[in-house]
């Protein structure tokens, strides 16, 4: 899986997995990096910022859950590390409110759902938008056990509000229309978090709406993944959510 970390100026948005430590600290270096600002704690993103902050005396920053838990060791399940490997415990800082940059201002903006301490990073004067996990596809396959939907559609949807071209996505980066992928994203998702809740509210448990969805499972993905990951997680996630607004 292809991982991209964002150099410009003197700042880095994540690091990428530890599998390419050696590379990630060239890079890093060949830029003069001074400060890394992690979307969010995942291994494939914070993978490298112990190394980097070790070898350049850089400052990390991000969402102040991503800084407890990356002040110590974590626990990850075998595919993880065996994919991206593990990220070494080190000391972050909060992100502040307002970042500034080569480019102008960079504004953090919380957005859960693909985990609790997710961030998106703004640069407002020049539309560009470092959005992590949030995108990855318009069309999502499977859901990752903790993922919250109801909270990815609410964060999708903030994001809406401003006013970006390009899509930095850590995964599947887009120069152009980003908006438009976003939107699309969002489509997707209230249509299938929309068509859950309806069967669920009508009775259906969660592997009769799966099959009357005729949603797709990817068993080799969901076996070695240990279940983490899956699309019947999308289906639990939906009804999670829809079953906590009512408390």
């Amino acid at each position: 899986m292809t991982v991209y970390c964002f150099v410009f100026g003197d700042v880095m948005i994540d690091t990428a997995q530890s599998h390419m430590v050696k590379e990630a600290v060239e890079i890093a270096g060949e830029h003069g990096i001074k400060s890394v600002y992690l979307t969010h704690h995942h291994e494939d993103h914070s993978g490298n910022a112990a190394a980097i902050t070790k070898a350049l005396n850089t400052r990390t920053y991000g969402h102040p859950s991503t800084v407890k838990r990356m002040g110590s060791s974590f626990k990850i399940l075998p595919y993880q590390k065996y994919m991206w490997g593990k990220s070494t415990p080190m000391e972050m800082q909060n992100v502040p409110d307002t970042i500034e940059t080569v480019l102008g201002d960079m504004v953090p903006v919380h957005t859960p759902g693909h985990c609790r301490d997710h961030l998106v990073y703004f640069l407002k004067g020049k539309g560009i938008l470092f959005c992590g996990d949030l995108y990855l596809s318009e069309k999502i396959k499977y859901f990752r056990a903790n993922e919250d939907m109801g909270q990815q559609i609410v964060s999708l949807k903030r994001l809406l509000e401003l006013d970006f071209d390009m899509l930095l996505c850590s995964h599947h980066p887009k120069r152009k229309n980003g908006k438009q992928y976003i939107q699309r994203k969002l489509e997707f998702l209230e249509d299938l978090y929309g068509n859950i809740i309806l069967l669920w509210e009508k009775g259906l448990r969660e592997k009769q709406i799966f099959h009357a969805l005729k949603l797709k499972e990817n068993y080799f993905a969901k076996l070695i993944c240990f279940r983490d990951v899956s699309m019947i997680n999308g289906v639990r996630s939906a009804i999670r959510f829809h079953e906590n607004q009512k408390t």
